[in-house]
């Protein structure tokens, strides 16, 4: 049997002589109807733009979708174009806000808005001052504190945090009036929590950290078969920090406060080593002080 190409046939029957006239021409491709793009379906979407106090786009700033509260929880973050414009495409229909950043510049949050199936919503805020908060860490003899962590409760869509320097100072910008409080972490330390009072008429917040030098922290260190055990303990190695202490017959340990914020690890020459435990103070965790099992060598 004689297999013929399709497309052989039917240039042959284009030039037959008397045969009626065809389209065909060699060489000369046959017009395609162009192919449409199916627009991407990103409802229900809010989307919108930002700009500054002069009503300048405010590009790089940042743009958090959070659910209504207190408590607010963050549901999707972006970051403005060049233009300000932002977009959160494909949410859940729920109602939410809008709530913007950038530094310098301050902060905004919407009304709350409500993404529909099938619906797009359109938000443009418009960046107000925001206060600054400075202030110093010092211990209970008024010595600075430097290394603190510092934070604000309140308004989580806020994820920057200062250190307090050698002489204990700070600065915190763009606060935003929904922050409740200002948290400070120091190793050693019990961490403190220090109430911001109302800032609508202020630029600026000065304030003064005490922290509580924290008590020592005891454990206990556990054979595979849930037994005390004697072992090496040592927390925060490598670091200026570390602690080396030994557990007793009963297995019990302590660590000095200068521990607390690292992990511990428990070593003993005929158990593998134990997995890391975060060292944490009494009453600020939900989670035992620390515990540490030896695994067996021979898993």
């Amino acid at each position: 049997m004689l297999l013929v190409p399709l497309v052989a046939v039917v240039a042959v029957r284009a030039l037959v002589p008397g045969a009626s006239a065809h389209p065909f021409v060699q060489g000369t491709a046959l017009p395609v109807a162009p192919v449409q793009d199916v627009p991407e379906d990103r409802t229900p979407e809010i989307r919108g733009h930002i700009l500054d106090a002069e009503g300048n786009a405010a590009g790089g700033a940042t743009v958090r979708l959070v659910l209504p509260g207190p408590p607010y929880t963050v549901l999707r973050d972006s970051r403005t174009d060049a233009s300000g414009a932002f977009s959160f495409p494909r949410v859940s229909t729920y109602a939410a806000r809008v709530v913007a950043e950038r530094d310098p510049g301050g902060v905004v949050s919407s009304a709350e808005v409500h993404a529909a199936a099938g619906r797009t919503v359109e938000v443009t805020l418009v960046l107000a001052p925001a206060s600054v908060v400075r202030g110093s860490v010092v211990d209970a003899q008024g010595h600075p504190v430097s290394g603190a962590a510092l934070s604000v409760e309140g308004a989580p869509w806020i994820t920057r945090t200062a250190t307090s320097d050698d002489a204990g100072a700070f600065r915190l910008a763009t606060v935003p009036q929904e922050a409740t409080s200002l948290v400070a972490v120091a190793r050693g330390y019990r961490t403190a929590r220090v109430a911001l009072a109302s800032r609508s008429d202020l630029a600026e917040l000065v304030v003064r950290v005490e922290l509580e030098a924290a008590p020592g922290v005891q454990g206990d260190v556990l054979d595979v078969d849930g037994k005390p055990a004697r072992a090496r303990v040592v927390a925060c190695e490598g670091s200026p920090s570390q602690a080396r202490v030994a557990s007793g017959e009963d297995g019990t340990f302590e660590l000095p406060a200068s521990a607390i914020g690292c992990t511990a690890i428990a070593q003993h020459d005929e158990y593998g080593p134990s997995d890391p435990v975060m060292v944490s103070i009494p009453g600020e965790c939900s989670a035992p002080i620390i515990s540490t099992e030896l695994p067996s060598l021979l898993n």
